[in-house]
């Protein structure tokens, strides 16, 4: 789903934050990124985000082509096409096995062909070639939500002197179905219901952890293809922490990709399906969840064994 390739960031021309770095998220995955203070975490984070600049030749190829989903299609086709896409096709997996052939289908979906119906149907495809793959580190910081990446950022960043709901309103800015936003909204605060308990409450009157659980929600709520969660248990007490790593197993379960930083080696790693182990900008180390918390070397590094 996304493989970032030779990725480097260097700070006031000479100061190298990231010497290199090579990585893959597959769909579906929890990929956890571990590391010291200072080790590149976050830096290649806001890379992939476009928050931070990376060098010309670094790439981080986002491929969406595996997304058959009806989502996906309603942000390239638009609601109107999608339903008429839809009504000749049925399912929207084959609806993209259309997109994707070389078929004149603008009869079946119009009933005639025209010059307007065809360069409908090939302004589709265009874009659709376009979507699937492109390199995130080309894309100004406000496309990425485009693209389906949600960045829930270190230090959570809400918008403290606004409710909880006005947070996660903010979150859906680019979403324009008013019907299923509120939909969604009900699903976010069966996830997190505290949230919902304290959704007119100012968000800067939350606690550490209730603040962690809304940045997280507000991000969930645009409804991202992959979720990039920059140290969310970062100076939580163990309750919190327990619960919102439940929280990110929950999240993948239903279907989001995850990468996650984290300086909680061991809480992370449980529940990776794979991890890098970064130093000094330069992965070190790469391997699954399980083998990494028993590598003596991430053991002796990262978990005080």
């Amino acid at each position: 789903m996304l493989k970032v390739n030779d990725l480097k960031v260097v700070y006031n021309g000479n100061i190298k934050a990231l010497k290199g770095v090579n990585l893959e998220v597959n769909k579906g995955e929890i990929v956890v990124l571990i590391g010291a203070n200072g080790a590149g975490k976050t830096t290649l984070l806001r890379a992939l985000t476009g928050l931070t600049k990376a060098e010309s030749e670094s790439s981080a190829i986002l491929d969406l082509s595996e997304l058959t989903d009806k989502r996906t299609l309603n942000r390239l086709a638009g609601p109107k096409l999608t339903d008429k896409l839809l009504k000749t096709y049925g399912e929207s997996d084959i609806v993209f096995d259309k997109i994707r052939s070389e078929e004149n289908i603008e009869t079946e979906v119009f009933g005639k062909t025209t010059f307007i119906n065809r360069k409908r149907i090939n302004g589709l495809r265009k874009k659709y070639n376009e979507y699937i793959k492109t390199d995130l580190l080309k894309l100004p910081a406000y496309r990425a939500v485009d693209y389906g990446v949600a960045h829930v950022p270190e230090g959570r960043q809400i918008f403290v002197g606004m409710t909880v709901q006005e947070n996660l309103e903010m979150g859906a800015y680019k979403r324009h179905n008013i019907i299923k936003i509120k939909k969604d909204l009900e699903e976010i605060y069966k996830l997190f219901p505290r949230l919902e308990e304290r959704k007119k409450q100012k968000a800067g009157t939350l606690s550490g952890g209730e603040q962690q659980m809304l940045a997280m929600a507000r991000a969930m709520i645009s409804k991202p293809k992959i979720l990039l969660l920059d140290e969310p248990s970062m100076g939580l007490s163990p309750i919190f922490v327990s619960e919102i790593f439940s929280i990110i197993k929950a999240l993948n379960k239903n279907g989001t990709t995850i990468l996650l930083v984290e300086q909680n080696a061991k809480a992370a790693l449980s529940i990776a399906d794979r991890g890098y182990v970064i130093e000094t900008g330069n992965i070190v180390l790469e391997g699954t969840g399980k083998e990494l918390l028993e590598n003596d070397k991430v053991k002796d590094a990262y978990l005080g064994a």
